[in-house]
């Protein structure tokens, strides 16, 4: 059975390919948005669909402070973070720009960035939208180059030098589309004047038919070095990684056939002699599963009949906090049924979308997936 009626919802944006194959043909380049307002732009993103939006933050621009730690307030509420999400998007569907509104996108924005959905989160900053300048700079940086949440932010949200124990951890340049599982667009991103100590310096990255790339490029200033955790396309694990082209060690209790370098920090030594560095890790892609997660839409019979959600031993933690917050989001009626054994009998009588993550190989991605299809009904138009 497929656990997952894929039938589009009237309000919903059209449904996607399902899946992409491995060896799928990567869409074509996109332009940067190079336009640097005041003459002082420090970062250049694709046009669509942040670069637009943050051309509007200039030099003088005052970031909005937005310094909430991950395990702060949302994490530390009743059930998780699961019901400030849902909380949050009710804010979204029913207010005017306001405070509220702008507290409740951060908060989504650094939720989707930590649930690993880094598409999702540059869409909630473009949802800020370009007449709140303010908003972006005080949001967009904690995205790329990733400085930590909490990070103190300058003027047009450029970060401050950051310290000894940081780690950039730059989410990957957010792509023109919303892409089938799989899929990859070739897209870069770039952070100028970075400052770690008293070494300077500019972030380019980029992903591409053959890996990712982190490339350190006008280094100033005194010898130092960064932490930096480089990010994975969906789909996709890093399963080499190489430092100026130096092969990097596995981690200690790492297997080869498992290994996943975006879950791990590596440092980049930092020399103005040198003038540039690179880190490049290739791309192994992740298996397939069933059921398949939604593509970008959400199914029809969710609305009319509520949605019922099978869990097993491999189910993620808190899966009742999930599902709880699933329905307040989208106002139905959502329960967990438990299933004890994969050869249980099917219930035909069940009315409503099902979700089995007891199907799944890889329930986590599955839930990740509804999430993003769930998000995507409260994002204004012109940041979907």
């Amino acid at each position: 059975m497929v656990g997952l009626n894929l039938a589009p919802l009237a309000l919903a944006a059209s449904v996607l390919p399902l899946l992409a194959t491995s060896d799928a043909a990567p869409a074509a380049g996109v332009a940067l948005a190079q336009k640097d307002t005041g003459g002082t732009s420090w970062l250049a993103f694709p046009d669509e669909p942040l670069g637009r939006p943050w051309a509007s933050v200039g030099a003088g621009t005052k970031a909005w402070t937005f310094l909430a730690e991950p395990g702060s307030e949302a994490l530390e509420a009743e059930g998780g973070p699961w019901p400030t999400w849902a909380a949050d998007l009710g804010i979204v569907a029913s207010s005017e720009p306001s405070p509220e509104r702008r507290e409740a996108i951060a908060r989504l924005c650094r939720f989707a960035a930590r649930d690993g959905r880094p598409d999702d989160a540059y869409r909630w900053a473009a949802a800020l939208g370009a007449g709140d300048p303010e908003g972006l700079a005080g949001v967009v940086p904690y995205l790329f180059p990733g400085v930590p949440f909490g990070t103190s932010l300058g003027a047009a949200g450029r970060p401050g030098p950051l310290g000894p124990s940081m780690a950039l951890r730059p989410l990957l340049p957010p792509a023109t589309e919303r892409l089938p599982f799989g899929q990859i667009q070739w897209r870069e991103a770039t952070a100028r004047g970075l400052q770690t100590g008293d070494t300077r310096f500019d972030l380019l990255v980029k992903v591409d038919g053959s890996g990712v790339v982190a490339e350190f490029q006008e280094i100033q200033g005194s010898r130092g070095a960064v932490d930096l955790v480089l990010p994975a396309p969906a789909g996709y694990r890093l399963k080499t990684l190489y430092v100026d082209w130096e092969k990097m060690p596995l981690p200690e209790g790492a297997d080869a056939e498992t290994i996943d370098w975006s879950r791990h920090p590596v440092r980049v030594p930092l020399d103005p002699e040198e003038g540039s560095f690179s880190v490049f890790a290739r791309l192994a892609p992740l298996p397939a599963e069933l059921p398949t997660p939604p593509g970008g839409t959400l199914p029809a019979a969710l609305i009319e009949a509520g949605l019922e959600v099978r869990t097993g031993d491999r189910s993620p933690p808190a899966v009742e906090d999930v599902v709880r917050a699933w329905g307040r989001a989208v106002g139905v009626d959502a329960r967990v049924r438990r299933v004890v054994s994969l050869h249980e009998p099917v219930d035909r009588t069940v009315r409503g979308a099902v979700i089995d993550l007891t199907r799944s190989a890889d329930p986590a991605r599955l839930v990740r997936a509804v999430t993003s299809a769930i998000e995507l009904r409260f994002l204004p138009v012109r940041a979907r």
